[in-house]
């Protein structure tokens, strides 16, 4: 239960946008600081074979590091309607590139 918890918290740090950095590459090492140091820690404390809720948060915990990224790279896409597609493009890569490291390339 506390796995879920600090999955849940990881979920509401990423979210939150990261004010005044869309430009700066600082966002992009910070978001991947927090994902690293979250999903480690969630790791950690699961047992050797994660629970359906554990495995949903962690999910969820790659979702909200995804928008987080596309978010640093091509900013808040409800500020103008011409980056929400190049936003899209980007968060879906994300998760992408990050089920390829997980479950290998096939």
């Amino acid at each position: 239960m506390k796995c879920f918890a600090v999955l849940l918290f990881a979920v509401a740090v990423f979210v939150q946008p990261a004010l005044g950095l869309a430009e700066d590459e600082g966002c992009l090492i910070d978001a991947l600081r927090n994902y690293t140091a979250l999903r480690t820690a969630a790791l950690m404390e699961a047992n050797p074979i994660l629970s359906p809720e554990a495995a949903v948060g962690l999910r969820r915990m790659e979702e909200a590091y995804c928008y987080r990224v596309a978010y640093c790279i091509i900013g808040d896409p409800k500020a103008e309607s011409s980056r929400q597609i190049p936003y899209a493009a980007e968060f879906t890569t994300c998760l992408r590139d990050e089920a390829l490291e997980q479950y290998g390339k096939k």
